[in-house]
């Protein structure tokens, strides 16, 4: 019986030591694998940290660029109601202008008007008294 248990233990063994070799063949290269799998892991990892940090530098810049487009913006917005003030303004005193200088020309016909008529009288009166002269020349 001793000899059977043993040529039992040998096979045995014969069977579980191959398979032992073959399961730690297998998990050395499960491990291998799983390391190659890690450093391209942490590889990748890596260049998306360095694109994370591109892309937040660049979101930095974007929003420097926002708000000094938006502070421009801003400043032209003023600069033009500034500028539509100043129109409004000049409008209404060219209005004003306007008004005064169609009372100056209408003043200016008035005037003219009133000359012409002094100036008619002038010679109406010149002309009486010419012949107002003539008359007493005549009588003396």
């Amino acid at each position: 019986m001793m000899g059977a248990l043993r040529e039992a233990s040998g096979a045995l063994r014969k069977i579980l030591v191959p398979s032992s070799r073959q399961q730690e063949a297998k998990a050395h290269r499960d491990a291998e694998e799983a390391h190659g799998k890690f450093e391209d892991l942490s590889t990748r990892v890596k260049l998306d940290e360095e694109d994370a940090a591109k892309l937040q530098k660049e979101r930095d810049e974007l929003l420097q660029k926002d708000a000094a487009a938006s502070e421009r913006a801003s400043e032209l917005l003023a600069e033009l109601e500034t500028e539509r003030d100043l129109k409004l303004k000049a409008k209404e005193r060219s209005a004003v202008l306007q008004q005064r200088a169609d009372r100056d020309a209408e003043m200016i016909t008035r005037l003219r008007e009133e000359r012409d008529e002094l100036h008619r009288t002038e010679e109406r009166l010149c002309s009486k008294l010419d012949a107002a002269r003539e008359d007493r020349d005549r009588a003396i």
